[in-house]
């Protein structure tokens, strides 16, 4: 008897639990990579970016637990795909992708990629890249649509694959590879670090998803969608402010320290020169006041003087008078 009750007051105790703080108890396991802003891990080893922001948003309001998880993007697609982890950001739907994983619905970001080349490289068009030695990140679904692309072109090339994007710009400035696809956005952002240029190529328009393994967490995506469309629709909302912060907000072109240092000095002149003219200015105002005061002081003495003068030149012509009078006298 005594046992009975005791499992119908446990039974009752879960059902009073709200929903979120049962959910809470679960932990996903969430795959990363380095490809900044929309997905990193930053000095300080934290995951950030626009996917990062928005999913810790949804997990916070259900109750979820994250473990990020950091590796390539190939070995994440490959631990997706076997389901040694629970979700995979900032991934592009594709045929072959969708008979391995699972996609939510709601489109969370769209982009493109673009072709870098060496720096003084001649390369202007997809033609030109006919026999030339081109970089790729392995795994990267731009890499898969632009070779592709070329060979439906009848543009043969020889592609090299490397772990991350960081390796494809090194491969170029070093002038191992003739022109390497990197991501729009990782581009942009560290292209001024490597001794490369952005060609006019662009390809492979993409739209950027959630996946989770085929046939699993289902409940997970569904989720993630109903968030999405609620967020997507208040512009206000984190997705929008995240948009801003972590993508719209950034500049591709930093700053020079050394331009820096160099305005710094130019208006330090400047206001050094302009204190010195107001200085200047000063000693000018003083300088004429004591020239016109001075100016006044002689023209008051050359009248003196003058008058003296016709004082002096009347007496003498007195005298002189005088003088005749007493001579005819």
């Amino acid at each position: 008897m005594r046992r009975f009750v005791y499992l119908i007051l446990c039974a009752i105790l879960v059902v009073s639990i709200p929903g979120p703080l049962l959910a809470s108890n679960k932990i996903f396991k969430v795959g990363i990579y380095q490809n900044k802003p929309k997905v990193f891990v930053d000095a300080g080893g934290e995951p950030q970016g626009f996917f990062i922001d928005i999913l810790n948003h949804i997990a916070s309001k259900e109750g979820w637990q994250l473990d990020y998880v950091t590796s390539t993007w190939e070995k994440n697609l490959e631990k997706l795909e076997k389901a040694k982890i629970d979700l995979l950001l900032d991934i592009a739907e594709s045929e072959g992708r969708a008979e391995l994983y699972d996609f939510n619905k709601e489109i969370i970001f769209s982009y493109w990629a673009i072709v870098y080349v060496q720096k003084h490289s001649k390369v202007q068009s997809i033609l030109d890249l006919k026999g030339k030695k081109i970089a790729a990140m392995k795994g990267d679904i731009s890499y898969e649509d632009f070779s592709r692309n070329m060979e439906n072109l009848g543009i043969y090339a020889t592609f090299q694959e490397v772990d991350k994007f960081s390796d494809v710009f090194k491969l170029i400035a070093q002038e191992k590879v003739d022109a390497g696809i990197i991501s729009r956005l990782y581009g942009l952002q560290h292209e001024n670090e490597y001794n490369v240029a952005r060609s006019t190529i662009i390809c492979c328009p993409r739209n950027l998803y959630f996946a989770v393994p085929k046939n699993k967490n289902q409940d997970l995506i569904k989720k993630i969608d109903q968030h999405l469309y609620q967020l997507k629709r208040d512009d206000q909302s984190i997705y929008y402010t995240s948009l801003i912060k972590c993508i719209e907000g950034f500049s591709p072109w930093k700053f020079p320290v050394w331009l820096v240092w160099l305005l710094v000095l130019a208006g330090g002149a400047l206001t050094a020169f302009a204190a010195g003219i107001l200085v200047l200015k000063k000693q000018v105002n003083v300088r004429t006041l004591e020239l016109s005061k001075r100016n006044e002081e002689l023209l008051s003495e050359i009248t003196e003087r003058k008058r003296a003068e016709e004082e002096k030149e009347t007496l003498q012509a007195q005298l002189i008078q005088s003088q005749k009078l007493e001579a005819i006298g």
